[in-house]
């Protein structure tokens, strides 16, 4: 992809530091509170902007299923910023995930949350 269609690796998640966070409230006394943002997202594992402008991301998964969710995650707000338009989240199919370790990302697991990334 890279080499062949001029694809980014490891394309930069410029998301500020200083952004407004949503307010949470503290526990016992539900005094609203934001937590500052103290780390950088990781960059997408590739990035492209097509002939028409569209900017798209690819993160491919073979870690844990904590790892695929952290990839969608990073996706979805990078989605919501603008930062790309397409977002594209690879993981092993149902049929593959038979033959690999236990806990590996895969759609079957990420297939709950579907209704809450489809925004």
């Amino acid at each position: 992809m890279r080499d062949a269609e001029g694809w980014l690796a490891e394309g930069d998640v410029f998301l500020s530091r200083d952004r407004q966070q949503p307010p949470i409230k503290l526990y016992p006394s539900l005094e609203p509170y934001r937590e500052p943002i103290t780390s950088d997202f990781g960059g997408f594992d590739f990035m492209t902007t097509a002939p028409n402008g569209t900017r798209i991301a690819i993160e491919w998964e073979t870690g844990n299923i904590s790892s695929s969710h952290r990839s969608m995650n990073k996706l979805a707000i990078a989605l919501s910023n603008g930062i790309v338009e397409v977002g594209v989240l690879i993981v092993p199919s149902r049929k593959l995930y038979e033959h690999l370790t236990d806990r590996i990302g895969n759609i079957g697991e990420l297939s709950g949350y579907l209704s809450m990334w489809k925004d």
